[in-house]
């Protein structure tokens, strides 16, 4: 991590320090396994997709656990408040790096495949401006996309319901503008911040002496809440095109084709699922109250979307790790 990263350091929307029992995650070197993130930027949803990760993994082949106290002690009393009043998580003031262990489930005879190397998925829960380079938070801005270049597997989470915490702020500033003018800028403003990650990432990676443990590094971008816009469902890509622009899709296309070695695939996502309008009625409808900003009906959650991206990232590291041979599986089988 840089230099001015220390352990301990807690750094808030303000860049101040907060607690000093906050420890930032290091990457597995190359003997220890392999790294797996979750970014996105501000309110794309990755608290409450960490919040329903047990839900969406309930079926899949692998689990993925909490790793330490620190990261249960985070998310226990936030899903206690989903649990009993539906209530949203509240926009992350401070950063956080969560932890889980990735493994395989025990199948049908009851033997558990295991996981060699390990894989550990790691989610740096930041407030707004934790991803936007150049920010306020220049210091755990570093240490998040250092991580991430370390990574061979990739969550990208895009929110297309709203771009930015104060994009009110920004309306306001920009008074007199069309819907088509701010639209337009807001696609500038991604495309700009986008190609800085991608190009700081692709430096760091550069000058990286570290060797990937995997031949593919494994992208999955997810638009989140499509709960909110079921009928672009099937078409992520497309619709995330009238989000962030044909520029911004282009530059991101060529992150992909840049390296030989990257394979990117886009996903429709959403942390609470869908529901019916009525008993009566088969029309899908989201789950959130857009008035009063709660879930309805919480206990009854099932998101959708989040174990296919995970399912297709995890399937493509342990495929590449033992390069689809059926000796190298029962092989690792029994480690």
């Amino acid at each position: 991590m840089p230099d001015e990263i220390r352990e301990g350091l807690q750094v808030n929307d303000n860049g101040d320090n907060g607690s000093s029992d906050q420890q930032f995650e290091k990457p597995f070197s190359d003997d220890e396994g392999v790294n797996i993130g979750l970014i996105g930027f501000p309110r794309a949803g990755k608290t409450m997709t960490m919040l329903t990760l047990d839900r969406a993994m309930l079926k899949s082949p692998w689990q993925v656990q909490p790793d330490n106290l620190r990261t249960l002690d985070y998310l226990e009393p936030l899903q206690n408040n989903l649990s009993f009043f539906g209530e949203l998580p509240p926009a992350t003031d401070a950063m956080n790096w969560l932890t889980f262990k990735v493994s395989k489930k025990a199948d049908f005879l009851g033997l558990v495949p295991g996981t060699w190397p390990p894989l550990k998925l790691v989610v740096l829960d930041a407030p707004g401006g934790g991803y936007i380079p150049g920010g306020p938070v220049a210091a755990y801005n570093a240490a998040s996309l250092e991580y991430i270049s370390r990574c061979s597997g990739i969550i990208f989470l895009v929110d297309p319901e709203e771009l930015w915490q104060k994009a009110e702020e920004m309306r306001s500033r920009l008074a007199g503008k069309s819907d088509y003018e701010m639209a337009e800028i807001f696609k500038g403003y991604y495309f700009r911040i986008f190609s800085s990650i991608f190009n700081r990432i692709n430096l760091l990676q550069q000058e990286s002496s570290r060797k990937s443990p995997t031949q593919q590094i494994y992208i999955a971008y997810c638009l989140t809440k499509m709960d909110l816009h079921l009928e672009q469902w099937h078409q992520p890509r497309e619709f995330a095109e009238t989000i962030v622009g044909p520029m911004t899709m282009q530059i991101i296309d060529q992150f992909c084709r840049q390296a030989q070695n990257r394979k990117c695939r886009w996903f429709s996502v959403s942390a609470i699922g869908s529901r019916r309008f009525d008993e009566n009625s088969d029309e899908a409808v989201t789950r959130i109250d857009t008035e009063r900003r709660v879930v309805i009906n919480p206990d009854n959650i099932q998101p959708e979307g989040i174990r296919d991206a995970l399912e297709w990232v995890l399937n493509s590291i342990h495929d590449d790790l033992h390069g689809g041979n059926f000796v190298a599986r029962w092989r690792n089988r029994l480690r």
